[in-house]
């Protein structure tokens, strides 16, 4: 009984990271808006570019659309997915971080592009 409270409240705050309540104060450019979350399957689907991060070992989905930071620069969403062990959580990968970034950041020689082309400022 104990575990099943423990797992659902895992999982509650997993989402909770995933939303960003945490970056709001500190740097809210970070933050997606709630729609964008939502729709997260397809953004998956319908990324621009998708990149390994050499230094992180994770993979970066970037989605085809810009979103207009909090500080008015235009940046671009970024998923990052990290592969699981054989077994683990039952999934080859697991999303770990939304964020944004500007475009020049992803251009970074830790980023190695697997598909797509990086956008262009």
């Amino acid at each position: 009984m104990r575990m099943g409270w423990l797992k659902a409240n895992m999982v509650d705050n997993r989402t909770v990271h995933l939303q960003g309540a945490h970056k709001r104060g500190s740097n809210p450019a970070q933050v997606w808006p709630e729609a964008d979350i939502d729709a997260l399957p397809s953004e998956l689907r319908n990324y621009r570019v998708v990149l390994w991060d050499t230094k992180a070992e994770v993979l970066v989905f970037v989605p085809s659309d810009a979103m207009q930071g909090a500080d008015g620069a235009k940046r671009w969403r970024k998923i990052v997915m990290r592969p699981n062990s054989k077994g683990k959580f039952g999934a080859p990968l697991s999303v770990v971080s939304l964020g944004s970034v500007q475009a020049r950041n992803l251009t970074e020689p830790h980023y190695v592009p697997l598909v797509g082309r990086v956008p262009k400022e």
